[in-house]
């Protein structure tokens, strides 16, 4: 059955004492031996009360293929008002930025009977994997609970061009970032001793740019406190993906305060000289 269709003889009672849920619908009792039928998504995401009265012709739309370097795609579901009532569509937001919603001019009337279309455009660039995000639509009956909620599901390649991804080179290695913030420096600031055995772990992903594989080392003697790098995987083949990970602290500990700055981790085995081939550690 297609997303949002509805069979025929899709609703199954069972007394009056409970919901009775199958298929896409819902049968529920509302008092003196009748009952309502109630879309299923409604109580499963607990939707305001014009959720009923908004038909689409789908909620859930599969995008193509698509890469990083893709162009941006719009996407449109149909919807349509079956009250006898107009509807006030106020506003559409969405789960991720990637998934941009066309906004009302206002406030969109949608009388009864009447259809239109909600639309959005999805950018991939720096975006990849397989997903699925949301837009949820909100009415006049509620500002904080949507009507309705629809589903864009996509899966982006990553991008042909690894410097879209990695801008910061260091030699013929490629990084996501070049800079981290611990989020430990206040404490050191504070004078406060690091505790021994306490770690910070933080993560850059990285991209060989080169013919060769390469196994990445570190220097870290200009840092005043233990910092352990490695990279995964060990060793990271020509055009592979991978990440360095930086264990801070650990050890002994640090006594006494830090001075707030930057300080430079140099990384060897990239093919880079060390003013090349640094990651800045920043304390604020």
């Amino acid at each position: 059955m297609p997303v949002g269709s509805v069979a025929a003889g899709s609703v199954a009672a069972a007394g009056f004492s409970g919901v009775a849920v199958a298929g896409e619908v819902a049968a529920v009792p509302v008092g003196g031996g009748q009952i309502r039928i109630v879309p299923r998504e409604r109580l499963e995401l607990h939707l305001s009360a014009d959720s009923q009265y908004l038909e689409f012709g789908t909620r859930e739309l599969n995008l193509p293929p698509l890469s990083e370097d893709s162009e941006p795609v719009t996407v449109a579901f149909p919807v349509k008002n079956v009250s006898s009532q107009t509807i006030y569509l106020t506003r559409v937001a969405s789960s991720c930025s990637c998934l941009e919603p066309e906004q009302f001019d206002g406030i969109l009337k949608l009388r009864a009977g009447e259809s239109s279309e909600i639309r959005a455009v999805y950018n991939p660039e720096g975006h990849p994997g397989k997903f699925s995000r949301k837009l949820s639509v909100y009415t006049a009956a509620s500002e904080d609970t949507p009507a309705a909620v629809l589903t864009v599901n996509a899966d982006v390649a990553w991008s042909s061009d690894p410097q879209i991804e990695f801008p910061v080179r260091c030699g013929n290695l490629l990084l996501a970032r070049g800079e981290v913030t611990l989020s430990g420096g206040e404490e050191l600031l504070a004078g406060k001793e690091w505790p021994a055995g306490k770690t910070e772990t933080v993560s850059i992903r990285c991209y060989n740019a080169s013919s060769k594989a390469m196994r990445l080392s570190a220097q870290t003697d200009f840092v005043p406190f233990p910092v352990v790098m490695h990279c995964e995987p060990q060793v990271l083949r020509s055009g592979e993906r991978g990440r360095i990970v930086l264990e801070i602290g650990g050890g002994a500990g640090v006594a006494g305060g830090v001075a707030s700055g930057e300080y430079p981790i140099y990384l060897k085995g990239c093919g880079a000289r060390p003013s090349e081939s640094k990651i800045i550690l920043k304390i604020k």
